[in-house]
């Protein structure tokens, strides 16, 4: 944006296929996505519905934004540039005093200097609070108060973080631990559900949400969990195959586990946990 590398919507394509910089195909990803953003925040999702209908018409885009939006490209670039200055023209202004704050943070954490970490992170999200992809500061400040002793701080910073979009999947799990030792179970769960967005096949974090929607009295969505561990194809198979049991128990589907709990004794005949399980569901 301050360099003015933006392209007109009717040539956007163009710097997908044919770029003229370094790391415009990335821009124009996000350029795209930002425009997706505006399209359905004013015309609403219909908007991009009809804009889809229009190109699977084979319609060009300047055509498929004034079928589907009802004004010429040249006026959509006009409107998308001032939506744009208004939601980080701030940033714009402030740009190379939060890139120095960046720095100035990252640079205090590597050498262990926490008191001016904290300082620069702090910064740095006041000038630009909605950056949380690689190297946010939001990330550095949350380490500056556990580092000062200060967990309720670094708790609130996480929060924040995640409800700006941070997906750091380490800072992610951080944060839903903390929030089940706070006994904030339904809050923990929501943030490792957001965590399998962007870590799917972490097997271990499918039985810890598998716990906690048990434990939260929800075990249909535990099972889903439990038979997603499973299926790939866990270290400790008999532990699997208990947290099926006790699933389909909570479920009152005493048959599937008691065929579970048998599986997870073929595998660890002395599995107290699961011959106590047992022993219940026979009397």
């Amino acid at each position: 944006m301050q360099e003015d590398q933006l392209l007109p919507i009717a040539d956007l394509d163009r710097g997908f296929i044919r770029p003229t910089y370094q790391a415009q195909v990335m821009v124009s990803y996000m350029q795209a996505g930002l425009i997706c953003e505006y399209v359905a925040g004013r015309w609403g999702q219909q908007g991009l519905k009809d804009m889809l209908r229009q190109f699977a018409d084979g319609a060009e885009t300047a055509d498929a934004v004034r079928a589907a939006l009802g004004i010429e490209a040249s006026e959509f670039d006009e409107n998308f540039a001032a939506h744009l200055d208004a939601e980080l023209g701030t940033v714009l202004e402030n740009l190379e005093s939060w890139q120095k704050a960046q720095r100035d943070a990252h640079q205090s954490a590597s050498d262990g200097n926490w008191p001016s970490a904290l300082t620069a992170a702090t910064r740095a999200v006041e000038l630009f609070p909605d950056y949380v992809d690689q190297g946010s500061a939001w990330l550095i400040k949350a380490r500056a108060h556990d580092e000062a002793n200060e967990p309720a701080q670094a708790l609130s910073t996480l929060l924040e973080y995640h409800r700006r979009g941070g997906h750091e999947p380490a800072a992610l799990r951080r944060l839903a631990d903390r929030l089940y030792e706070r006994d904030r179970l339904e809050d923990a769960v929501a943030v490792l559900n957001d965590l399998l967005l962007v870590a799917p096949l972490q097997r271990e974090l499918h039985a810890d949400l598998g716990d906690r929607l048990l434990e939260a009295e929800r075990p249909d969505e535990a099972l889903v969990e439990y038979q997603i561990y499973a299926g790939l194809d866990p270290h400790d198979r008999a532990a699997a195959h208990f947290r099926l049991a006790r699933a389909h128990h909570a479920l009152g589907d005493a048959a599937r586990a008691r065929e579970q709990l048998l599986y997870a004794l073929e595998i660890a005949p002395h599995y107290r946990e699961a011959q106590q399980l047992l022993l219940e569901i026979v009397r």
